[in-house]
């Protein structure tokens, strides 16, 4: 049986938060050298924080999270999609500089400053050293969402927020757009794997992602199992000695689609084939996890991985909301739905005219 709406909306939420904080303490490493410490990853474990040391539960979820987190408070706030701006405005009334120190981007302090001294949200990402990487890409969820079975929609505001992270048109946003629309459009009624791969493919860049998607879904197309599509990327993508080098946005988004093609939307499969792929691992769980939780719900994820996550959450001083996940996506919803009985009404209004 399919998933209804609000599961959907769960079912994203949780997955890319589940994701993000199973893969944390492999984050960063190869594959091989995570399975030498830890074996294959298939439950939550505690991780340090990798610049301040920070001994984090586990469950504790990553720095794609709280973007996420931001989002949706500036989406609760408002009750409706929102701006760059706004959601810009909000972060600077609740900064709390401890907070930012363990989860936030360097380059993302720098545009709160910009930001206070009057320089717009559209303006920030031209500042950015974040250009090619997947920091959005990884957050976009919630503008998925809150658009949900409107992909069209959720294109716009993707490339509009996105520009507080990224310059216009940048490779980051470019691929933010896999996220965000494939989220929108895999809420959407009959959805399924190959239509949400389909409308990316639509909606998106077809120079700088449409090719490369293209190239790699075409390339794995008979590849049965995650190993051996692991096996195809680590061939393909493995950068080293430059910044940032497992983040850049094509790397992840690409992986992170075929991996959902793979496992052909199966939520609980997704996160861990995501978690055990080695290199930016929390934020490929995120996305394809996302991808897949939006399509199928939350029927698939171990209760336990929830409540771990919920566990975390409550004791974690250095995160934008302590609130549990599904309270987060049961907000989420019913603004959507909100939204959706005023433009009803605004429609019949208008015709009645």
């Amino acid at each position: 049986m399919s998933a209804d709406l609000r599961d959907k909306f769960h079912g994203c939420i949780a997955a890319s938060f589940v994701g993000s904080a199973m893969a944390a303490p492999v984050e960063g490493t190869t594959w091989q050298e995570h399975e030498a410490t830890f074996g294959r990853v298939t439950d939550l474990l505690p991780s340090v924080h990798s610049t301040t040391g920070w001994r984090r539960p586990a469950g504790t979820t990553e720095e794609g999270v709280e973007r996420q987190k931001r989002f949706l408070a500036t989406i609760f706030r408002h009750g409706r999609r929102v701006t760059g701006d706004e959601i810009v405005a909000q972060w600077l009334e609740d900064f709390d500089p401890r907070v930012a120190e363990h989860v936030n981007e360097p380059f993302e302090i720098r545009a709160l400053g910009m930001a206070a001294a009057g320089v717009p949200a559209r303006d920030l990402g031209g500042y950015s050293d974040l250009t090619a990487h997947v920091a959005f890409a990884s957050a976009a969820q919630p503008i998925g969402l809150i658009n949900a079975g409107d992909p069209d929609s959720a294109l716009v505001d993707v490339l509009e927020i996105g520009r507080m992270y990224q310059a216009a048109n940048s490779k980051g946003i470019l691929w933010a757009v896999v996220t965000g629309v494939g989220v929108a459009e895999a809420t959407r009624p009959g959805a399924d794997v190959t239509s949400v791969i389909d409308r990316v493919l639509q909606l998106g860049d077809p120079q700088w992602v449409g090719k490369e998607l293209h190239r790699h879904l075409d390339a794995t197309r008979d590849i049965d199992n995650a190993a051996e599509l692991r096996d195809y990327f680590d061939i393909i993508y493995g950068g080293i000695g430059i910044k940032y080098p497992t983040s850049h946005a094509n790397e992840v988004v690409t992986k992170a689609l075929c991996l959902f093609r793979l496992t052909e939307g199966e939520v609980a499969a997704t996160i861990t084939e995501a978690v055990n792929f080695g290199r930016d691992a929390s934020s490929l769980a995120a996305i394809a996890a996302g991808l897949s939780g939006a399509l199928a719900g939350a029927g698939g994820i171990e209760e336990n991985w929830i409540a771990t996550v919920d566990a975390a959450t409550a004791a974690n001083e250095f995160t934008v909301s302590r609130e549990p996940v599904g309270q987060l996506a049961d907000r989420l919803y019913e603004t959507f739905h909100a939204g959706i009985v005023a433009k009803k009404d605004f429609v019949e209004r208008m015709v009645n005219a």
